[in-house]
């Protein structure tokens, strides 16, 4: 005779629901710090699923989390009366004292979800046992199945539903602005062939040693600090000094050897005074330290929930402690792979671009063509793989000296400052393209050249 399963109690506790959702009213940015933890699913209480879905989608768009403006959200939707109205929200809002134990509700929330699933998961596999298939291998692992996922988080937890789609069609159609990229390049022709920086995605600079791949990312940090962005930068090449010399040349324009020789006028110096007083209250983080990506999530995290975080850039990756811990790999090539993969992981989880400097190996250098290719990515194809856009740099007067390149070309002008970027892939737009930037020394910077595009890409797609 078949076994029937009673349940006299279905685990769940809606006050917890309540109080998470009173938390999120009360101070917005805790939903960060609970969407590792809790998924929409986890929610037993329909209503307290649907304002979290709600919660979330505010919180892709950037926008503030509060009992006006959720209730606005849900309205727009059509699903403020169906919650119960706006006083649904204030009753979550009276029922939560303070803010600071979100975590706490999260976990009840996430423990009990699991154990309903375990639940729902005991009576299939009872099922399967009653059904008494003959094939005893196939049922094994039907019910291996429904443990693993209740390991992984629950069959559903990381479904994405048509309605959640359907939801952010229609956000775009009426405010298309909200899903514009959080960062722009700043340089017309290289933000028009890669549409800009976008959260959740990798982005790959390689270059070899000396070419200007740490100084396009210096420049975009600056860039964006001084729009009021929050970047935190990983530099394990770079001392406190040889950041600020960086950022004192390229902002007040006085060349780095002129500061090391301390031969700056009385002006100079007043210009570095004025620097200093804006410098204070903008948005940069810097670790200099060898770190692992355990310990650069941590920092990013908490970095996030303090300041709020709109970029992450890292010079360089290969150089992480990671990529040299033989308990992230046996070799060199997988080590560098983790590495890639938990970058690309970390910038989902945060929702934030990551810029990850790459150095690349002597491949360039043996061919006619000095121009690098992905293949000369130095340890790994993992980073290929990874990657949502990968951008090269090269300049020809690495390789060539003004005698050289008047012998070897005698009709071209010698490009003497000249920083060529290729884009060799690009997730979501046409990659192939190339543009180029021109050094200017008096201000310590590269600044955009107007040139024809396709000669451009014609002497890279010629390697």
């Amino acid at each position: 005779m078949a076994k029937t399963l009673i349940r006299e109690h279905v685990p769940n506790d809606p006050e917890a629901e309540q109080a998470l959702i009173g938390a999120l009213l009360i101070d917005g940015y805790c939903i960060s710090e609970v969407m590792p933890i809790v998924k929409p699913d986890d929610f037993y209480t329909d209503n307290f699923r649907l304002i979290f879905m709600a919660c979330l989608t505010m919180q892709r768009r950037g926008e503030a989390i509060n009992q006006i403006t959720l209730a606005q959200e849900l309205e727009r939707h059509g699903q403020l009366a169906r919650i119960g109205g706006s006083s649904q929200l204030a009753s979550a809002v009276n029922a939560c004292p303070t803010s600071l134990d979100a975590l706490h509700y999260a976990n009840i929330i996430a423990r009990l979800a699991t154990s309903r699933r375990l639940i729902q998961a005991g009576e299939d596999i009872t099922s399967i046992g009653y059904s008494a298939d003959p094939d005893s291998l196939a049922a094994l692992n039907s019910a291996k199945k429904l443990l693993d996922s209740i390991e992984a988080g629950g069959s559903g937890k990381y479904i994405i539903s048509a309605s959640e789609l359907s939801d952010m069609m229609m956000d775009f159609a009426i405010n298309p602005h909200s899903f514009s990229p959080s960062l722009y390049w700043g340089w017309d022709d290289l933000d028009a062939i890669t549409t800009g920086l976008f959260p959740d995605e990798l982005i790959i600079m390689g270059a070899r040693p000396g070419i200007g791949k740490s100084q396009i990312a210096h420049e975009l940090i600056i860039r964006q600090i001084k729009n009021g962005k929050q970047v935190l930068l990983v530099t394990l090449e770079m001392g406190k000094r040889d950041i600020m010399e960086r950022i004192v040349s390229t902002q007040v324009g006085i060349p780095v050897r002129k500061m090391r020789q301390q031969l700056m006028t009385d002006r100079e110096k007043d210009s570095i005074v004025d620097l200093a007083g804006k410098f204070a209250g903008w948005g940069l983080s810097t670790i200099t330290d060898n770190i692992s990506v355990s310990t650069l999530t941590s920092t990013a995290e908490l970095l996030q929930r303090e300041k709020g975080l709109d970029l992450i850039v890292i010079d360089y990756l290969q150089l992480m402690s990671d990529c040299h811990d033989k308990h992230c790999g046996n070799t060199k090539e997988e080590r560098v792979g983790f590495v890639s993969k938990s970058l690309k992981q970390l910038s989902q989880t945060l929702h934030v671009p990551i810029l990850a400097i790459v150095s690349l190996n002597r491949g360039s250098e043996y061919r006619d063509n000095k121009r690098p290719t992905m293949a000369d990515i130095r340890d790994s194809g993992q980073i290929e793989s990874d990657a949502n856009c990968i951008l090269l740099c090269h300049r020809d007067d690495a390789y060539f000296t003004e005698a050289q390149w008047a012998e070897e070309y005698p009709e071209k002008m010698y490009p003497k400052g000249i920083l060529e970027i290729y884009q060799a892939k690009n997730r979501h737009v046409e990659s192939g393209q190339c543009i180029k930037l021109r050094w200017n020394p008096a201000y310590s910077k590269y600044t955009n050249i107007n040139e024809d595009i396709d000669d451009r890409q014609a002497q890279f797609n010629g390697m």
